[in-house]
């Protein structure tokens, strides 16, 4: 069966009011963090796949998301980068679909409204976007989750949202610009979890990250909070402290503490934006040359 561009595994399955857990994979994945905290809920959920784009060439070019091969049997088979959806059920929460939405390079309109088709034939009640971005925030201080829910979750989830609101000004997604505003038309509850990752660190798999997201998603569907990226996690940063110490950049070294002083001021005066102390000259040239290398 097909909806838009999209193909339904059939049988179909039968959802009542799902709601939807998404990525917009690569455009807001810094470190694979939300990637990890969608895998870790599809496991909960015992997923299973459910749609996937019949010609996904169409809307990604194949030289940047790149086909990759894998074997079944002795059978080599190329798998195509797609945009997919699974769906789970679990007692006592709602029916769940997910997906690991990836940003097309053409078609952007056609592809959002095929996404929106898929969200009515399911009658999504919810849909909640995850995601991660890089930023000047050190990796020795509680990582920064910021939001866009109803007030109604305020206090649910006070004590892991940041109550700094972003500022961010740049780049965006086109997709996500034409989804929100038919969404709106459809009465879809949307809200969205943004986490703050340390700009110096940028890790292949940051399992912090992935801890705060399966967090906050946790906390609002009333499961359990700790997981295996919680210990990974904290793992993963206290090794880098321990070669931090070591580490002979004094620049490196005075980024952390400058940040350190900065997130430290920003909780003194519960700011609710991003606007901080200033970094540098020295320090900002030294964050661009990261990004360079």
């Amino acid at each position: 069966m097909e909806i838009g561009s999209y193909s339904i595994h059939e049988p179909i399955t039968q959802l009542h009011k799902p709601h939807l857990i998404s990525v917009l994979y690569p455009w807001i994945d810094a470190g694979s963090s939300a990637t990890l905290a969608l895998n870790r809920m599809r496991s909960r959920f015992t997923s299973s796949p459910i749609a996937e784009l019949e010609n996904p060439s169409r809307f990604f070019d194949m030289t940047r998301y790149r086909p990759s091969t894998e074997w079944k049997g002795k059978e080599r088979k190329i798998v195509l980068s797609n945009t997919k959806f699974w769906y789970g059920k679990l007692e006592g929460q709602p029916d769940m679909l997910f997906c690991q939405l990836l940003e097309p390079h053409m078609m952007s309109e056609e592809y959002a409204t095929s996404f929106i088709e898929v969200l009515k034939y399911f009658d999504v009640q919810r849909h909640i976007r995850i995601g991660a971005m890089l930023d000047t925030v050190p990796h020795t201080r509680p990582l920064r989750l910021t939001g866009n829910i109803d007030p109604k979750y305020n206090e649910l989830l006070g004590n892991i949202l940041s109550p700094q609101r972003s500022v961010y000004e740049g780049p965006t997604s086109i997709t996500m610009a034409l989804l929100t505003e038919e969404q709106k038309k459809l009465g879809v509850e949307t809200m969205s979890f943004m986490l703050h990752l340390p700009q110096y660190l940028d890790l292949e798999k940051d399992f912090s990250g992935a801890s705060k997201l399966i967090e906050a998603l946790s906390v609002l569907y009333g499961m359990p909070t700790e997981c295996p990226e919680t210990s990974r996690g904290r793992h993963q940063y206290d090794q880098i402290t321990k070669q931090l110490s070591l580490e002979t950049n004094t620049d490196l070294k005075k980024i952390v503490l400058r940040l350190e002083e900065m997130f430290d001021e920003n909780q003194e005066n519960n700011s609710e934006t991003d606007e901080s102390l200033p970094l540098s000259p020295e320090i900002e040239q030294f964050i661009k040359d990261l990004e360079a290398d």
